[in-house]
């Protein structure tokens, strides 16, 4: 997938014009099975490497590596999905200002990311690994370590999200500022059977949150549990 310029002149994502498929025949994007395919710019991509608005896809083993990519711009993300019933699995995000931006408007919601390693993104401590504001989203089965502020990071709205069995630590590598998870907003979230360790927190959940759910985590080694 070649870089595209915009009209603008501008660099366009790497992957911004995926097809939608169905709920029974999702269109897909992988890496052959036991091999690597690594998307890597050689120059800035505005916003995102993998960005679209099709509904049922499926993103699977895949490296996502964003070294080259910052323009300046602080809202850049390896993956942001723009609309809704998509999925990314085993695969790698790194190295981005943002590695996972769920949200992108209101038709965001629904999507599933499973068996992640998203890790070492961000520059500062308003750089998270997910940044999450739409409903209904899955986190789950993910490893979120070594970004430069929260882990999962959940403002301004939302609701109905669920992050599970995912191990999350030592995160808040800028500054100190950062849990591993922070339910900020919404209605109805859920958080458990996670691992969390090595942040500047464990669970938090505040501000605009409310009829919250943690349960069954194990928090550790956080300088707040």
């Amino acid at each position: 997938f070649a870089d595209k310029a915009k009209a603008d002149g501008k660099p366009a994502e790497m992957i911004d014009n995926i097809p939608s498929g169905t709920s029974a025949n999702r269109t897909t994007v992988a890496g052959y099975t036991a091999e690597t395919v690594t998307l890597k710019p050689l120059s800035c991509v505005k916003d995102s490497i993998i960005s679209y608005d099709a509904q049922y896809t499926l993103i699977d083993n895949l490296v996502i590596d964003a070294v080259n990519m910052d323009c300046g711009q602080w809202w850049s993300y390896g993956v942001q999905f723009k609309n809704a019933f998509n999925r990314i699995q085993n695969s790698e995000i790194k190295n981005s200002r943002y590695g996972v931006g769920i949200g992108g408007g209101d038709a965001s919601h629904s999507n599933v990311y499973s068996g992640l390693k998203i890790h070492d993104n961000g520059l500062s401590d308003f750089e998270h690994g997910i940044y999450l504001w739409t409903d209904n989203n899955i986190i789950e089965n993910s490893e979120i370590y070594n970004n430069a502020g929260w882990g999962i990071h959940f403002y301004p709205k939302g609701a109905n999200n669920i992050f599970r069995n995912n191990k999350i630590y030592n995160n808040a590598r800028v500054g100190l500022r950062g849990a591993g998870i922070i339910m900020s907003a919404g209605s109805g979230n859920e958080a458990y059977g996670n691992i969390i360790w090595g942040n500047s927190g464990g669970i938090s959940t505040y501000l605009g949150a409310s009829n919250s759910k943690i349960y069954n985590n194990t928090v550790y080694d956080n300088r707040r549990g």
